[in-house]
């Protein structure tokens, strides 16, 4: 019987550099899912994804963005150091103004 590395690969983390920057066309692309309130950028890997509010409740690095409202997060996205992409988890979220990005 073969083995899961055998039959699916291994799949490698992104690698970190900490210099990575946001595509203005990716966080301004329109939501992929209808629940999504905001897209995340890592500055580590450079992976942009979007979140729910159901999400922003429920992990502990996103606490101080959970009691904003949805219009808090109008032509804006989270910048996070380090993503479950490239970690095990969301590191230092921060929300940041997409105008504001160059």
């Amino acid at each position: 019987m073969k083995t899961k590395v055998e039959l699916l690969g291994v799949v490698q983390k992104l690698p970190i550099t900490d210099d990575n920057q946001p595509d203005l066309a990716k966080l301004n692309e329109p939501f992929m899912a209808k629940e999504s309130v905001v897209k995340v950028f890592c500055s580590g890997c450079g992976h942009t994804s979007e979140i729910t509010k159901g999400i922003l409740d429920s992990f502990p690095e996103f606490a101080p963005l959970a009691n904003l409202s949805l219009d808090d997060f109008l032509d804006k996205f989270v910048q996070v150091r380090r993503c479950v992409i490239c970690d095990t988890k969301w590191r230092k979220a921060e929300l940041v103004n997409i105008n504001r990005v160059t």
